[in-house]
């Protein structure tokens, strides 16, 4: 097999090469994604396509530090515009299977892998990468998510608790529904 960093410069070679011809694999093994991807851009300023071509960049270049943090990135982004997690997971999938598209058509061209070992190599290297990603993209977007969630539920409870003075020293609190330890705190 090739070296991983020349199979990888060979895949960015291939997507810079033929940019419209991925987009539309990409596309094509997206199909709920791709009648959206114009709302996605005005609602998030999310360009899909662009999105799509880093990760698979970070992906073959194995960089894990900016995968991490674009999909913290892309994880907050997409929570902050809810945008909905199925989108998101068919569109990484869609762009897993583009990829090894790419590497398919790569590897009968230009013959990258020379037996199956090379292969599950080069598997466990993009599919690992991308399953991190995933996970770092759901981890930020549910703490988002859930950061979101507290919040307006403070703005709730404090809501709910009016206090009514009686005079300096006396104040009467109507308390109705059931009292957790969130809204003993609030009281």
């Amino acid at each position: 097999m090739k070296s991983i960093q020349s199979i990888s410069q060979e895949v960015k070679n291939y997507i810079d090469e033929n940019g419209q011809s991925f987009e539309h694999m990409l596309l094509s093994e997206a199909v709920n994604v791709s009648s959206k991807i114009t709302d996605i851009l005005e609602k998030g300023n999310i360009n899909l396509l662009i999105n799509a071509r880093r990760l698979i960049y970070y992906v073959m270049d194995q960089r894990k530090e900016e995968l991490e943090s674009f999909a913290e990135g892309e994880g907050i982004a997409w929570a902050e515009h809810s945008l909905t997690l199925a989108l998101k997971l068919e569109w990484v999938q869609a762009i897993r299977r583009t990829l090894w598209q790419i590497v398919s058509v790569l590897d009968e061209t230009k013959n990258l892998m020379e037996d199956h070992m090379d292969f599950y190599e080069l598997e466990a290297l993009i599919n690992d990468k991308i399953d991190q990603f995933l996970n770092t993209f759901f981890i930020s977007y549910s703490k988002y998510k859930d950061t979101m969630f507290l919040k307006q539920r403070e703005v709730v409870e404090h809501l709910s608790v009016p206090i009514i003075p009686v005079n300096e020293y006396v104040s009467v609190l109507p308390l109705i529904g059931s009292i957790d330890s969130f809204r003993i705190k609030v009281i």
